[in-house]
């Protein structure tokens, strides 16, 4: 874990296996609240990936395959509504769609 300047405030929850980055990874705002949730494999992201935005909404989510954005990538408004999508093959988009309400 690393902790902010004081030693009070989790800042991220890490893991390593021979000295790479491995399993799901935490970081954390200031405000204590969770700003992304990452997975990796051996160093590279790997599986879901989750942004928040600071009042702890969702700002966007995704996969990973291999360090590459993979599938279908959904961003958030400030409220928490979906608004538009994002498809990806091997870390390259191949369309973007906006969801209507």
């Amino acid at each position: 874990m690393v902790y902010d300047q004081k030693g009070r405030n989790i800042l991220e929850e890490q893991l390593y296996i021979k000295g790479k980055k491995t399993g799901t990874w935490k970081r954390y705002y200031p405000n204590d609240k969770l700003e992304e949730v990452a997975n990796y494999k051996a160093n590279r992201l790997h599986g879901t990936f989750e942004k928040y935005q600071k009042n702890g909404q969702l700002a966007y989510k995704g996969n990973y395959l291999m360090n590459k954005r993979t599938g279908t990538w959904t961003y958030y408004s400030k409220n928490g509504n979906p608004e538009s999508e994002e498809d990806y093959q091997s870390g390259v988009i191949v369309e973007r769609r906006k969801i209507e309400e």
